[in-house]
């Protein structure tokens, strides 16, 4: 069975909820290395990170508002499709 548009959608949409997801790891790291030396530095990463982890979750309300659920490429944890409140 061939993939359908929306199929291809919610794959880049799980893609981009995942590129989110490193980057946050990767600012975490960060944050470690400069939160010593440069509390300010530190500050500022952490506030970015905040930031992305709004971004998820906005992602993840488009998602619902779209197709009425997370896509299972959005997810880790189970394979079925889950409507949210």
């Amino acid at each position: 069975m061939g993939k359908t548009k929306r199929d291809n959608l919610k794959y880049e949409v799980g893609k981009a909820y995942h590129n989110i997801e490193r980057a946050i790891g990767n600012l975490q790291g960060l944050h470690e290395t400069f939160k010593p030396g440069h509390p300010q530095h530190a500050l500022m990463l952490e506030t970015i990170a905040s930031t992305l982890v709004l971004s998820q979750s906005l992602l993840e309300k488009f998602c619902v508002h779209t197709w009425g659920m997370i896509p299972k490429t959005m997810r880790i944890d189970t394979e079925e499709d889950a409507t949210t409140a």
